[in-house]
Formats: structure tokens, C-alpha cells, sequence
């Protein structure tokens, strides 16, 4: 589909697109092809005992309660989540392109629908760069040029996840759009799990359970309630880690330290586990004070001061636990995670959380 999408668009915009084909002189060959995507996504939306007519009649909560019922059929799987993605942006690409010609009223009463879908799709995925989630249809969803109005009423429930009502989140499960509930906490737990784990690498098994959960349920291994129950699972699990640097007295950036010194070895007592405790403090205060300066990253002079503080500060404060196989590891992972966590001059992950 995009092939032959970019092709039209090149061709009408005049540009080369190294082909025998005569460029298009007018937009009649781009309206037909509208035509054609927008008879496509149409007729897949059918296929899902979706009615795109009769979300266009509706009004009001009506309306709002058939898009809930058409988006809870459209992510069925990730599958079909991308392909219907892939059919809303090409019609939307298309339909902007013809714009502001006449032809374009036929279209847009369900180019209009299909990108509000679609839009509410993307607004329960991950959103690493909003910005280029929205390039796709922020033109399109210009409500000047929609003869209906499609409410999109916020979700006043903000979730934050040390804060789940668990029990509340199960039942809201049980009795709603259970695939729209199960994307809605997917995605939570993606943006969860990557600043947990860019603040914190030894959470990676974490974000590892958290794809093989993904990936059992895209493969039928789960149903939507396996699925979901996983996910919650995962959830009051993350909760209960983020609740550990609490109950050991340090803070996140401290708790980050700490646990690449002691995970998965050596095994220690709980007077040797203050003594890394103190270290930790320790060895931040002094890359902080003294080392972490602005651009550090990029200076090999700066670079090396780090490591030879990192490699100093627990030679001179870990208890006789490391041996120097375990120390060794322990430095290097260290200066790893202080290389992509702190940039200096006072800018790290964690200021900036």
C-alpha cells in the first residue's frame, strides 16, 4: 500500500520518481485513489461488524459508546492494531493531499471517522515523540472541514501507577472494553518500564517479563484475561520495587547505585549492605562535587577522572565481600550507568524526573 501511496504523491507533486509512468496532470487519478483507500478501510471496518454509517448518524454519548465499541474491535491483536493504523494513514495522507479541492467533501465525513479511531488508538499506545504521532493527522482533524463533530471527551482518570486501586482496576476490567482496558495499562507499563529501567538498568528483567507477556499473548498463548491479569501482576509488582528505595532509605538515583553493587552477588550481611549504602552516597557526592562536569561524556580527560573516581571510592569503601573478579564487574557496570545517566553540570535522568 504505501509503495504505490508514495508513488501518487510523488507523481502528483511533480517530483521524479524514476518510473516510465506520465505524471499526474490534475487530481483526478489521486481522487479515484482516495476513493479506492477510503472504500478499503471502510470495508475492513465491516468486516469487524463495525458501522462506519451508523457512527456517522449518531450523537452524543451514542456516538461516543459505537467509537469505544469500534476501537475495542480494531486491537484485537497487534496485527490488526497495525494494520488498521497503516490504512487510516494512507487515506489520511491522500485526503490532505487534494485538499482544498471540492472533491474532497465527498471524503470527509469518513476520512474524518477513520482518523478519529485511529487517533484514539494511538492515544492508548506508548508515546515516546507525540509530536510525530500527531503529524499524521493534525491537519485532518481540523474540525472546520468535518460536517459532524466527533466528541473526544479526556479521560479524567490519570493513572499513576504507585497510586492503582488494583481492585478498582479489575473490576473496571470486568465490566468494560476489556482489549481498550488491557491497551490503556500496556501502555502505562511500557512508559513505566523504560524510565524505571533508563533511571534503574537492573530492573531490565522487569521490561523482559513484560515483552514475553506481549509476545505469549500475540502468539494465542493468552486470552485477553491471562493477559490482562499478567499485566496487572507486573503492575503491583513494579509498585512493590518502587517501594524498596523507600524502605531502604536512599533515594532513586542512590537505589540505582546500590543495586548494581549488590545484584546478583555477593551475598551480604545487613552491616555490610549500610556499608554499600554509605559508599553509594558516597561515590555520588564526589562525582557530583567534582567530576560529572558539563560535556564530561565527551572528554577523554573527563572520562577517565570518572572511572578512576568510581574504580577509588570502592576500593576504599566495600566491604571484603568483592573479590576482584566481582569488583571489576562492579566498576564497569557502574561507570556504564553513570556514562548514560548523568550528563554533568547538574543534568541527569534523574533532575530531569
Amino acid at each position: 500500500m504505501f509503495r504505490n501511496l508514495q508513488k501518487a504523491l510523488a507523481i502528483y507533486g511533480g517530483g521524479n520518481t524514476g518510473t516510465e509512468e506520465p505524471p499526474i496532470r490534475d487530481k483526478s487519478d489521486l481522487v479515484e485513489y482516495l476513493r479506492h483507500l477510503v472504500a478499503v478501510t471502510v470495508a475492513y471496518l465491516a468486516e469487524r461488524k463495525i458501522d462506519a454509517a451508523a457512527i456517522k448518524q449518531a450523537r452524543g454519548l451514542e456516538k461516543v459508546a459505537l467509537l469505544a465499541d469500534a476501537v475495542e474491535a480494531l486491537i484485537e491483536t497487534d496485527e490488526a492494531k497495525r494494520e488498521y493504523l497503516a490504512k487510516a494513514r494512507a487515506a489520511s495522507r491522500v485526503y490532505k493531499a487534494i485538499l482544498p479541492d471540492p472533491a474532497s467533501s465527498e471524503f470527509s465525513p469518513d476520512v474524518v471517522l477513520i482518523s478519529v479511531l485511529a487517533e484514539r488508538i494511538r492515544s492508548m499506545m506508548p508515546k515516546p515523540d507525540i509530536k510525530a504521532i500527531m503529524q499524521d493527522v493534525e491537519d485532518l482533524l481540523d474540525r472546520s472541514v468535518a460536517p459532524i463533530p466527533y466528541e473526544t471527551p479526556d479521560d479524567p482518570e490519570v493513572i499513576d501507577i504507585s497510586q492503582i486501586d488494583f481492585d478498582k482496576l479489575r473490576e473496571k476490567f470486568d465490566t468494560g472494553k476489556k482489549r481498550t482496558e488491557a491497551e490503556r495499562l500496556r501502555a502505562l507499563l511500557n512508559q513505566k518500564l523504560t524510565a524505571m529501567v533508563a533511571r534503574n538498568p537492573t530492573r531490565a528483567d522487569f521490561l523482559e517479563r513484560f515483552q514475553n507477556l506481549i509476545d505469549s499473548y500475540n502468539s494465542g498463548s493468552h486470552n485477553i484475561e491471562a493477559f490482562f491479569k499478567a499485566l496487572v501482576k507486573l503492575a503491583e509488582d513494579l509498585s512493590e520495587e518502587e517501594q524498596k528505595a523507600v524502605r531502604e532509605g536512599l533515594s532513586e538515583e542512590e537505589k540505582a547505585v546500590f543495586d548494581i553493587l549488590t545484584k546478583p552477588e555477593p551475598e551480604l550481611s545487613d552491616k555490610e549492605r549500610d556499608q554499600v549504602k554509605a559508599v553509594c552516597r558516597d561515590l555520588l557526592q564526589a562525582l557530583k562535587d567534582e567530576k560529572l562536569v558539563i560535556d564530561w561524556t565527551k572528554k577523554e580527560t573527563a572520562r577517565g577522572a570518572v572511572r578512576q573516581a568510581i574504580e577509588v571510592i570502592l576500593d576504599g569503601g566495600l566491604p571484603d565481600a568483592y573479590d576482584e573478579t566481582v569488583f571489576n564487574t562492579k566498576c564497569d557496570t557502574l561507570y556504564r550507568h553513570v556514562f548514560d545517566a548523568y550528563q554533568g553540570g547538574g543534568e541527569s535522568i534523574y533532575a530531569a524526573a
